[in-house]
């Protein structure tokens, strides 16, 4: 289990961490690349995060972003966001996203746009005949 880019606060199955970064790794928990804690892993990693994250990887248990997301990438179980600017996947559960934020409309808008600025080009050319 893997949380990039955090700006705020993060619950995983009601223990409370602070900091930008937090790994899971077997049974250590490394928060900014310092182990905070250790113990038997769990199957399930429910995580829920008030606020702003780059991205969440997560194999087995819930994901919840009350905030922004670029990416959300979870095995087995729900994802929740508020706010999606990227992409979120689950093989076995429910996704649940609030506001999609997408760049791929920004990019079919720009696409008609030079197809348009062609056409006009192409229409202000005038018929060159030569005798």
């Amino acid at each position: 289990m893997t949380i990039n880019g955090i700006l705020g606060s993060i619950n995983i199955n009601g223990s409370n961490f602070s900091g930008s970064s937090l790994q899971i790794n077997g049974d250590k928990i490394i928060v900014d690349g310092k182990e905070v804690g250790s113990g038997s892993p769990s199957k399930n990693i429910n995580i829920s995060i008030e606020g702003d994250v780059n991205n969440v990887e997560n194999r087995n248990g819930s994901i919840t972003v009350k905030g922004n997301a670029q990416s959300v990438i979870n095995r087995n179980g729900n994802i929740s966001v508020n706010t999606l600017h990227g992409n979120a996947e689950t093989r076995n559960g429910n996704i649940n996203i609030q506001n999609k934020i997408t760049k791929t409309i920004e990019k079919e808008v720009i696409k008609e746009v030079i197809k348009e600025v062609k056409v006009a080009k192409t229409e202000e050319k005038p018929n060159k005949k030569y005798i």
